[in-house]
């Protein structure tokens, strides 16, 4: 059975009792799309996914000033007190990101991490082979900035669906759903604006000495794709799958598939495999996506 608990500012669902893992979401998402990944695991597993900073049922805040990769980070640590054998971290998108930096600032309380494209744009402008992605999500960056600042955060969220899914996706959804979304676009706007700003070198992150498992989708766009390649060439102990058929929704919209893979990784990393997994320690062989 899974509850909803408050800690800090962050509402978290847990589930399951054993060794810690933590699931960050993407962008514009909520603790909910974890909820399957839950069911899959809680029987081995103290599966804990809250709702980051200023989505969901968390809120940023009266501060003043538009949340930060840090304050996002910050908002999760109290889920890292009482695990006194380590966590492991799984994060999809923005969620990936607050995970690189807990995994940053807490190296010996992670135990690992799986990494659904992480989206450090800030990365991209440091690499030439990836300057074109830069500049794919920058071009995406100002075009949502100019519709919410004409007040439309409709077309802004149409604009935000259809970059990470494919053309026609908003349509896709219901009114419910794409109200949620538009009145998340501030939000999304501010993060976005945090990750292509954010100056951490790769270097930092070659920091991260943890097994990692940085997953992509084939069906994904440049700049998720080229940041993944970046950060698995970097980190001392990481390995790179793409699912095929996948997106950057991945793990929304295949979840069964992606799911399988990360309980495949927890498996390995405990000394063992879940039942018909691969060990999937081993880096792939990384192709730049031009």
């Amino acid at each position: 059975m899974s509850k909803t608990m408050s800690m800090a500012k962050a509402s978290i669902r847990a589930q399951g009792a054993g060794p810690t893992v933590i699931c960050l979401h993407g962008s514009a998402g909520s603790s909910e799309q974890w909820q399957p990944l839950g069911a899959r695991l809680r029987w081995r597993y103290r599966v804990l996914a809250p709702d980051l900073y200023g989505y969901g049922t968390s809120r940023a805040g009266d501060t003043g000033r538009p949340c930060s990769l840090d304050d996002a980070a910050a908002s999760i640590e109290p889920l890292l007190d009482g695990t006194p054998q380590g966590a492991y971290l799984v994060g999809h998108s923005d969620g990936a990101v607050v995970a690189l930096k807990l995994a940053l600032a807490h190296r010996e309380r992670i135990r690992g991490l799986v990494l659904y494209e992480p989206t450090l744009f800030g990365l991209l402008f440091a690499h030439k082979h990836a300057h074109h992605a830069g500049l794919e999500i920058g071009v995406t960056k100002l075009i949502l900035r100019r519709y919410l600042h004409a007040g439309k955060p409709f077309p802004a969220a149409q604009r935000f669906v259809d970059y990470w899914s494919e053309e026609g996706a908003w349509q896709t959804l219901s009114p419910s759903q794409q109200e949620a979304i538009a009145r998340r676009m501030p939000t999304v706007l501010a993060n976005l604006d945090a990750l292509l700003a954010d100056a951490t070198p790769l270097s930092e992150y070659a920091r991260i000495d943890m097994p990692v498992l940085c997953l992509t989708g084939a069906r994904t766009r440049a700049s998720a794709q080229c940041v993944a390649q970046v950060l698995t060439r970097a980190l001392p102990n990481a390995g790179w799958r793409q699912l095929s058929g996948a997106g950057h929704m991945g793990p929304v919209s295949h979840a069964e598939e992606v799911n399988q893979v990360i309980q495949g990784f927890l498996a390995a990393q405990r000394g063992g495999k879940a039942s018909g997994q691969p060990d999937l320690g081993a880096t792939a062989e990384l192709a730049w996506a031009v």
